[in-house]
């Protein structure tokens, strides 16, 4: 089952990794912290790219949003919005 949810917190990095198995397919990592907790879960293409073109910037709090897939135990963030107003209202 594939589920969305959303949490507010501070981007700290993102990082590109080649396959190990695959050396042709890449990964996208980011690093966030979120209630003086930090940790490092998937992100996209997309969401990356973001990153490269300057959208969203290391250090700097965002609404994340994310896909839960609970068959395999991962988690994927899809979008990332600027902060608007209270956690959960985003632009």
């Amino acid at each position: 089952m594939r589920l969305q949810a959303s949490f507010r917190g501070t981007l700290i990095a993102l990082k590109e990794m080649k396959g190990q198995k695959d050396p042709n397919k890449t990964y996208y990592r980011m690093s966030v912290e979120n209630d003086d907790e930090a940790g490092v879960i998937s992100c996209s293409e997309s969401v990356y790219g973001m990153f490269k073109a300057g959208s969203i910037k290391k250090y700097v709090e965002y609404d994340f949003i994310c896909t839960v897939n609970t068959d395999f135990g991962s988690v994927t963030c899809n979008a990332v919005y600027p902060v608007t107003g209270k956690s959960g209202e985003t632009k």
